[in-house]
């Protein structure tokens, strides 16, 4: 068993991305700012686990987001996303911990499970994208804002660390 210095560095370079998509997975899913809505001069911004009113200072949490959404058309999509992102957001790490063990070993297998688990974590990523996608489509007088396109950015990072990963494990 070798370390870095035998191995592909195609699969080192697959690891700073996963790191990348995982630095931007964890800002996008932790800040509030998936979407803006400016209403009667009030304007909120709304993230996955928090919410606030027309400052980052005045923020409400997750208790407080689902009992906005119970009862509405839109609580059973914020649940499916929330769900997609959080276990994306888990295939990630997941694929971190893969991707540093196959950086240290030269065994295709592992690269094999890395690609797997990069791969369905982007796709993961890019379902609760869609979904939330077309829950906002229905609101009114909102704005998509920059955490969502952090998600996207780390779905696309995730989905090229697998692809990295298949490229390394078929080379000779």
């Amino acid at each position: 068993m070798a370390c870095i210095g035998n191995n592909s560095k195609l699969a080192c370079v697959a690891l700073i991305v996963i790191i990348i998509s995982f630095v931007c997975a964890s800002v996008a899913i932790f800040t509030p700012f998936w979407q803006q809505q400016e209403n009667n001069g009030n304007i909120t911004y709304s993230g996955l686990l928090t919410t606030c009113q027309n400052s980052i200072s005045d923020c409400f949490t997750i208790d407080n987001i689902l009992s906005t959404y119970q009862g509405t058309d839109q609580y059973d999509d914020f649940l499916v996303n929330l769900s997609l992102q959080m276990f994306g957001f888990l295939l990630i790490i997941v694929s971190m911990v893969v991707l540093s063990l196959y950086c240290c070993c030269t065994f295709k297998a592992i690269g094999i499970v890395a690609a797997v688990t990069s791969i369905l974590a982007g796709c993961t990523i890019i379902a609760g994208l869609i979904v939330y996608g077309v829950n906002f489509n229905s609101v009114v007088n909102s704005i998509m804002s920059w955490s969502f396109g952090l998600d996207v950015a780390a779905a696309v990072l995730a989905l090229t660390a697998g692809v990295l990963c298949i490229i390394n494990s078929c080379l000779p």
